[in-house]
């Protein structure tokens, strides 16, 4: 099995952003040895690809491996694993993961609420202007000097 490398400049300083088991499911989550044995690596590498590539969070100090995010992983699927982090939930591929692990719909309607809910408080929190209340003139072009 070829494992991928690692994308550069995607380290820890990343993880703040990165959604993975949010919202906590255990039927999601894995222990390091059951995905050690999955990917066929140790556990000292899953731990490493938990906090180099996002696969797995932190739980009462232990890491915890998504199984979502492990297939992801190992599938080389860097656009399912991006969007996934970003809770993107109108992602397909996302939903395609969730399926393919065969975790019950709940899980991932839990997910995507939640992300949901999230993404909705976000914009809302920039308290950013609709089109209906920007001035009329903000879309026309200005000249060009030369």
């Amino acid at each position: 099995m070829t494992i991928p490398r690692r994308r550069g400049g995607q380290g820890s300083s990343f993880a703040a952003y990165r959604q993975v088991l949010t919202p906590f499911d255990s039927r999601e989550a894995l222990s390091v040895a059951a995905a050690a044995k999955i990917a066929g690596v140790t556990g000292q590498t899953i731990r490493r690809w938990c906090d180099a590539e996002g696969i797995g969070r932190r739980r009462g100090g232990m890491w915890v491996v998504s199984r979502v995010a492990l297939s992801m992983f190992l599938a080389g699927d860097v656009e399912a694993l991006s969007a996934y982090h970003r809770g993107d939930c109108a992602n397909v591929r996302v939903r395609d993961y969730f399926k393919v692990q065969k975790l019950p719909r709940d899980v991932w309607e839990a997910w995507q609420d939640h992300h949901s809910a999230r993404l909705h408080s976000e914009s809302r929190a920039l308290d950013l202007p609709t089109a209906s209340t920007e001035p009329a003139d903000i879309a026309t072009p200005r000249p060009r000097l030369h």
